[in-house]
């Protein structure tokens, strides 16, 4: 089994969707498409004050049986876990958030230079790991604060933790944060998405061509087609997602591709007929990628622009970084 940690804060607007979908479907795909079991579904922080880097760290180390393989789930950035390093601070902040460089800094792969700016320790640079007290100051918080952090992190590294995977936007985009992440938390191995990590409430409704053109060209729907055969439209209301419709696609046609094309396909329950002639088809949470910025816009189609567990665009968005 593998431990999971949901960012549980309101800032992290999917954390119900998230938590809803491994709570129902027990596993997650890695690089190499190969399925693993999700367990220990632990939700870190809740309302303003989410999860933060000290309040994960707090969180592995108080789950038992110690895990070896890690799943966590959360905001993310190419050069950040979007998340704060201490609780209550803003991760849209430099020295608040949990980015490359401070990670660096933290784990002292980094030191500090002139006007507070972080540099990679190498053989070259000369530079030395910063002290409590220097970090201290550069972050704005007290000594002891620094200080516990850093033994938290020690107390997590020590622990025989090989893996971690993270489902969180863009962050498989750069290979210098997931080396990061990875010697923060002293695993062998990171997994992380290229693409924006989405979870999100569906309905299935019926709605005709004209009526999703209409939508699609006020930026309300995203159209995704599958083999030229069957048309789903994703309605967007602001950036949440909020239903999936299917334009004329007869019912062995649907549940092919549900079957083929979503994690545990079989959830949906629709009865058999045309599924224009079906109502008030729910599913209880949805999984995929790619979604922010592949939005159609002026009734221009983007094939494949949304991408689901169980297809292989969703195992290629993953990348594998061994830590060196």
């Amino acid at each position: 089994m593998v431990a999971t940690y949901i960012d549980g804060g309101n800032g992290f607007s999917q954390s119900s969707f998230a938590s809803q979908w491994y709570t129902m479907v027990r596993h997650e795909t890695d690089h190499s498409g190969r399925a693993f079991n999700v367990g220990n579904i632990t939700t870190v922080g809740s309302g303003t004050r989410g999860m933060s880097l000290q309040s994960l760290l707090e969180a592995i180390r108080g789950t038992s049986p110690v895990p070896q393989h890690i799943l966590m789930v959360h905001h993310g950035r190419p050069d950040a876990l979007h998340i704060p390093i201490w609780p209550g601070g803003n991760p849209r902040q430099d020295r608040q958030a949990t980015t490359l460089e401070n990670l660096g800094l933290l784990s002292g792969r980094y030191y500090l230079g002139t006007r507070g700016r972080a540099h990679r320790i190498t053989g070259l640079s000369g530079g030395q790991p910063a002290s409590d007290a220097q970090l201290a100051t550069h972050f704005s918080k007290t000594e002891p604060e620094v200080a516990n952090l850093r033994d938290l992190m020690r107390e997590v590294q020590g622990r025989p933790i090989q893996r971690i995977d993270i489902r969180a936007c863009n962050i498989g985009s750069s290979t210098a944060t997931l080396q990061e992440i990875g010697h923060f938390f002293g695993v062998l191995t990171v997994c992380a998405p290229t693409l924006a990590d989405e979870f999100g409430f569906f309905q299935i409704q019926a709605v005709n061509t004209a009526t999703a053109t209409r939508m699609q060209r006020r930026g309300q729907w995203v159209p995704y087609m599958h083999q030229q055969v069957i048309q789903v439209w994703i309605r967007r209301q602001g950036r949440a997602v909020r239903g999936i419709s299917v334009d004329s696609a007869p019912y062995p046609v649907i549940r092919s591709f549900i079957q083929n094309h979503f994690s545990a396909g079989g959830v949906f329950q629709p009865t058999p007929g045309h599924l224009n002639q079906v109502t008030n088809i729910r599913q209880q949470g949805i999984k995929f990628h790619g979604f922010s910025g592949r939005l159609s816009t002026g009734g221009s189609t983007y094939p494949n622009a949304i991408i689901f567990p169980g297809m292989p665009q969703y195992t290629n968005s993953l990348v594998n970084q061994p830590i060196t």
